[in-house]
């Protein structure tokens, strides 16, 4: 996967990654999208990996929820200990231990895709690399009227549709079998602060006191529940898919 690179700088590490960062009411509302998902739409799942999965938070959280999840990074990250023992820093996927990439049934690209130009090269070695995984869960963040200094600060190419979505199911001879938009009320106040030329902040705030932890778990509880009221085509900043891959036509 040498051409295939997502790794972020050092001050990128720093400001997404901070300590602490997991009790951000977006890490905990994403973190429950993505096992809501998983369970919704992964039957008798046995082992996932996180592709890009940065410090581990999230194989953290998977794990703590009964699943047997792993995960590598290209970039130099140190796990956090709770993943230290299943996520692999600083290591390409053609490096990944053999008898890991055979028992993994579903790959999670979380928040990754839209550093890559090409991801199509990424998502097709995926399929090579994990010869048993059938389905693939992808976050994104989405909308591209909604583009700022924020996503150039993160070195993204793009914030994704549900047709950009379709189209790279379609490029790939995946199936795209469901995707919905999240963080629905986000959209709006980003979208105006777009619209009056306002920069968006490119640090990550961290809860720093038992209180902002508790009202940021407030904050998460409400953007789970937006998830069962709010209809899914309706605009939100981040994107959730899961697709199917079609290894018949690639044989």
């Amino acid at each position: 996967m040498n051409e295939i690179k997502t790794a972020f700088k050092k001050n990128q590490i720093e400001n997404i990654y901070p300590a602490g960062s997991e009790n951000h009411f977006w890490n905990l509302a994403r973190n429950y999208t993505i096992k809501r998902w998983i369970k919704s739409e992964f039957d008798n799942l046995g082992v996932c990996f996180d592709v890009g999965c940065g410090k581990g938070y999230t194989i953290s959280y998977l794990r703590k929820n009964g699943y047997e999840a792993y995960g590598s990074d290209i970039a130099d990250y140190i796990p956090i200990d709770d993943a230290i023992k299943f996520a692999f820093p600083k290591t390409e996927l053609s490096q990944i231990p053999h008898d890991i990439t055979q028992k993994v049934d579903c790959i999670l690209l979380l928040d990754v895709i839209e550093h890559l130009p090409q991801p199509d090269k990424l998502l097709l070695e995926i399929t090579k690399i994990f010869p048993n995984a059938s389905k693939l869960l992808i976050t994104v963040p989405a909308r591209q009227e909604i583009w700022s200094n924020f996503d150039e600060f993160n070195c993204h190419y793009l914030r994704y549709s549900h047709r950009d979505f379709v189209k790279l199911a379609k490029r790939l001879n995946f199936i795209l079998l469901k995707s919905s938009y999240f963080f629905h009320i986000l959209y709006l106040p980003i979208f105006i602060t777009k619209l009056l030329r306002i920069k968006r902040s490119t640090n990550f705030p961290v809860p720093a006191s038992k209180f902002s932890v508790y009202i940021n778990l407030i904050i998460s509880f409400y953007f789970i529940i937006e998830q069962y009221i709010i209809p899914k085509k309706v605009y939100g900043t981040s994107l959730i898919g899961v697709f199917s891959f079609n290894r018949e036509l690639k044989k």
